[in-house]
């Protein structure tokens, strides 16, 4: 789960990290949040299932209950989500879809908006790991 798909170092994590799976043992899934972007083609042709839940609002409630219908369909195990926006609604919707395993990635050092922060605090019971690529 990733807020958009252009080219940026977490997003290339992700692309990197779904080709990168076994597809004989794994079945990754990207969602996203916003699809402008060249690796929204990169992964379908990597032949990685990928779905965009376009934005209607800065905090959209029907991303949150799209994506956990996609989510009750593919019974994922894990749900990694890779940046602030992808934390927010890969967790609420991996709460809502029974997910067993919610790991949330932090991929920059600057100080959270508020609102986010407030979110990222109350979703921490529900968050199995958090995965980051910096030193504090």
């Amino acid at each position: 789960m990733i807020g958009q798909l252009r080219l940026g170092g977490a997003e290339r994590q992700l692309s990197l990290l779904a080709a990168g799976l076994k597809k004989t043992k794994y079945s990754p899934l990207v969602i996203a949040l916003s699809s402008d972007g060249g690796l929204y083609r990169r992964l379908r042709e990597a032949e990685i299932e990928t779905y965009v839940l376009p934005r209607r609002s800065s905090f959209d409630l029907f991303r949150v209950i799209g994506t956990a219908q996609i989510l009750r369909r593919r019974r994922p195990a894990i749900i990694h989500s890779f940046d602030f926006s992808g934390n927010i609604y890969g967790k609420l919707a991996g709460a809502l879809a029974g997910t067993p395993v919610l790991i949330g990635g932090v991929r920059c050092a600057h100080a959270l908006p508020r609102k986010v922060a407030l979110m990222e605090k109350l979703l921490h019971p529900v968050t199995d790991a958090v995965i980051s690529n910096i030193a504090r």
